[in-house]
């Protein structure tokens, strides 16, 4: 079953990350998340036409499930609302796929003609995957996600201690306190070690259309149409890192020429390291040479994208408050291959332009940007620099 071969993958990089280090205090982290539900109950009427009859609605304060109908949706209240919009992000996001599932089949077997030759489905589950990755853009911030988070006390009474700054969601607040309470519960003394959190907010959550505007203007210009430019490096680089390979390895430039020693921890076939799924680098006196120089890219990527990007943990970024960011209109990232699916950018569209009209609605009606952004889909362009 699919849960048995989860919990063997689980196991597995246990069981690797303590080859890498026995003597313990190495950090596994599993990351799963799960796509939303179909909530909702459809029967074929008298014409065989299709009608949603009820819905399941989840209250995010209590975690409480209820059934509503339809017809009752104008009587919901305000968080009530925004759970059930999201069950309809879910439908446009199962539409979505059957749309895109012809040109991403079409385009896996261009990649992997072999593939096609060989009889039944078996490739299916993973066009399918591909379909899921590109619809999951429409999917909001809001979609439920479970997993595993492990840390060291250090790491936990950071977080206890920085939940106060910046634009901390309440949410994550909130789980963070319930960890501390666990552990306290197991090592009372644990709580000798809290101090008050800092309270460091930037600036107040206050949205202003004209000014994020104003900034994500400038912004893009620079990019000039990408996604990422080099904006700034250090003034030597290759130098710098030729001589921290020598250095390393004990030779002249007579030696080794600044070419090859930068060819020795850059090629692949040199440094086998720079492709091992374990994330060996840092421990690699060859690879440690890399941190020796820095490169500072300004990047616009989806935010589904940029949670990708932060789980490696190895490029630090400056990422931004996003109500500041927010004008009130569509800024999305648009995947490739709807370009060549008109039906399904169409769709693509008119999901982003309905999740825009939400958020403005609730905004107006005095919902906090913390609250209402949780709609925002993956898609939604992050502008940042990272180095």
């Amino acid at each position: 079953t699919q849960r048995l071969q989860a919990e063997r993958q689980m196991q597995s990089a246990v069981e690797r990350g303590h080859k890498l280090r026995p003597d313990g205090n190495l950090v596994v982290t599993f990351h799963s998340s799960n796509g939303l539900p179909e909530p909702e109950t459809i029967v074929k009427d008298a014409k065989g036409k299709n009608v949603t009859t009820d819905v399941w609605i989840v209250d995010e304060r209590t975690g409480q499930f209820a059934q509503r109908h339809p017809e009752m949706e104008s009587k919901l209240d305000k968080n009530s609302k925004r759970t059930y919009y999201v069950t309809e992000l879910s439908r446009r996001y199962e539409e979505l796929i059957k749309l895109l599932m012809p040109a991403v089949t079409e385009e896996y077997y261009r990649i992997f003609p072999s593939r096609k030759k060989e009889k039944g489905d078996y490739w299916q589950k993973s066009i399918q995957k591909k379909a899921y990755e590109i619809a999951r853009y429409v999917l909001p911030v809001a979609t439920q996600a479970y997993l595993y988070h492990t840390v060291s006390a250090l790491t936990l009474l950071r977080y206890y201690k920085m939940m106060g700054c910046s634009d901390t969601p309440s949410e994550q607040t909130f789980v963070i306190r319930r960890m501390v309470e666990e552990v306290v519960k197991l090592d009372p003394d644990f709580k000798k070690e809290l101090s008050n959190s800092l309270d460091l907010k930037t600036e107040s959550e206050e949205v202003s259309f004209s000014k994020a505007k104003r900034f994500c203007k400038e912004f893009d210009a620079r990019l000039q149409g990408q996604y990422s430019i080099l904006v700034d490096s250090s003034q030597n680089a290759q130098v710098t890192l030729a001589q921290a390979v020598r250095a390393v390895l004990g030779k002249a430039k007579e030696d080794l020429t600044d070419k090859d020693a930068i060819d020795l921890v850059l090629n692949p076939s040199k440094n086998n390291l720079l492709g091992n799924t374990l994330n060996l680098m840092t421990l690699s006196k060859l690879t440690r040479t890399l941190f020796q120089v820095h490169f500072t890219f300004q990047k616009k990527i989806s935010h589904t994208a940029d949670s990708q990007d932060q789980r490696h943990r190895m490029t630090p970024g400056s990422r931004p408050l996003l109500s500041a960011h927010y004008f009130g209109e569509p800024d999305v990232i648009y995947p490739k291959l709807l370009g060549e699916v008109s039906s399904a950018k169409k769709c693509y569209d008119e999901v982003i332009e309905q999740t825009v009209e939400a958020v403005n609605t609730l905004l107006k009606s005095g919902v906090s940007f913390e609250k209402a952004h949780y709609l925002l889909p993956n898609a939604w362009g992050i502008r940042f620099h990272e180095s």
